[in-house]
């Protein structure tokens, strides 16, 4: 049987829906959680690089612009999941700190992102999975280089 991507002619395209099909997922259990795809997406940044980056840095982390950032920042300060400060010998920098009401979430965002990377991965052998990431890590190494 001939590999769907391959039917479709490229692997792009197959990368393509398979985001398109995880975003679509992921938000749905977020609303669960009262979060959008953004909000998301900025707590899971924190999340994986630490509390104190600066909102520029976010941004950049997201590819996003610094104004979508700040919106999204702003809906997330006025809910509680973040505290911005201004930094210490320079007040034109803000720094972005998760709340406890952020850390509440974490373990329950955690656990929605490891269930759909079971769904995506199901099947598959450990030496597959193991082989798989190591092809994706590879394909973004190629795309960083194409930049």
């Amino acid at each position: 049987m001939q590999p769907q991507c391959e039917k479709i002619g490229y692997v792009g395209k197959t990368i393509a829906t398979l985001h398109w099909r995880s975003r679509k997922h992921l938000e749905s259990r977020l609303k669960e959680v009262g979060l959008s795809w953004s909000e998301f997406q900025v707590i899971a940044v924190l999340m994986r690089h630490g509390d104190g980056l600066t909102q520029k840095d976010i941004a950049a982390r997201l590819n996003i612009t610094k104004g979508t950032a700040s919106k999204v920042m702003k809906k997330l300060e006025d809910e509680g999941y973040i505290r911005r400060k201004r930094k210490r010998g320079d007040a034109r920098i803000k720094l972005v700190y998760l709340t406890d009401k952020a850390m509440n979430l974490v373990n329950r965002m955690k656990k929605i992102g490891k269930e759909w990377n079971d769904t995506l991965t199901r099947g598959f052998t450990e030496a597959e999975k193991k082989q798989l990431y190591e092809y994706l890590d590879r394909m973004l190494k190629n795309t960083e280089d194409a930049e």
